[in-house]
């Protein structure tokens, strides 16, 4: 619960010693020196979120990135970017555990530290997320798959978004977003919030792209 210098000082104190886990939430700016965002002030010198994220990967056993702008950059990582905003592994070059979504569930943040506290190893997909909660594709277990209910056509990345949220559920296991009539975003995606994966705007439907899902209820 530290803030200001105290918190300061815990984060020298754990760099002093090395080994630790890091966890950084959110993107990192890295324009006009890293000046968009300041982290906090060290015996009176502030000090940059590109420096603090710079210095304390360097001595960090892992790495975790919290929510999609720390591990791919996110929304302000999106064009125009003049903060010039990275996810943490492009920004420092070091291996990441990638807990995306805008937001990531709760869980899945509770279950990467508890693997890694309880010293077992993380198996990961290509985008450096953990496979046990983003192995399979939202569309692959949404209960509108095979009913005239699907929001395919209302825009609905779940197709090309990994993620357990049909099973997982948000809020204490109430609801999710498809189940409260809003389309898969793909929030878990390198890709979001941008339009490469579906050539389209977030609210169109994808009737003219070039990813169809004919055929897609049927894996």
């Amino acid at each position: 619960a530290a803030a200001g210098q105290a918190a300061a000082d815990v984060a020298k104190a754990a760099y002093d010693k090395g080994g630790y886990i890091l966890a950084v939430e959110g993107g990192v700016p890295t324009a006009f020196g890293g000046a968009a965002c300041w982290a906090w002030s060290y015996n009176g010198v502030d000090v940059t979120f590109k420096q603090v994220v710079t210095d304390l990967s360097a001595r960090a056993a892992k790495i975790l990135c919290i929510g999609t702008c720390a591990s791919f950059g996110g929304v302000p990582g999106a064009g125009p970017n003049p903060g010039q905003v990275k996810g943490v592994k492009a920004f420092t070059g070091k291996s990441t555990i990638n807990i995306a979504g805008c937001p990531p569930h709760p869980d899945w943040i509770v279950y990467a530290i508890a693997q890694l506290l309880l010293g077992r190893s993380i198996s990961l997909d290509g985008n450096g997320r953990p496979k046990a909660l983003y192995g399979k594709t939202v569309h692959s277990a949404c209960p509108r798959r095979d009913d005239d209910k699907c929001l395919w056509d209302k825009g609905c990345r779940g197709p090309a978004a990994y993620a357990n949220c049909p099973t997982n559920l948000w809020n204490n296991k109430i609801n999710w977003c498809v189940n409260a009539n809003a389309p898969c975003y793909s929030c878990t995606e390198p890709t979001f919030p941008g339009i490469v994966a579906f050539n389209t705007p977030l609210y169109n439907p994808h009737g003219k792209t070039d990813l169809n899902c004919d055929g897609c209820h049927d894996d």
